[in-house]
């Protein structure tokens, strides 16, 4: 995909569908980019237990 030009006002769900987002403002211009990582599973790491 190519990256789209999204405006300050923009919501920011809509970053989540690209890898690089250009921001265009009145005066600059961001170059945003999105690295999606998946959640640690809930299996890891040690547990307190209930009772």
């Amino acid at each position: 995909m190519s990256e789209p030009n999204i405006t300050p006002g923009s919501k920011v769900y809509q970053l989540f569908n690209y890898e690089t987002v250009v921001v265009e403002g009145k005066e600059e211009r961001f170059i945003i980019t999105i690295k999606k990582e998946p959640l640690p599973s809930s299996d890891s790491g040690p547990r307190a237990e209930c009772g």
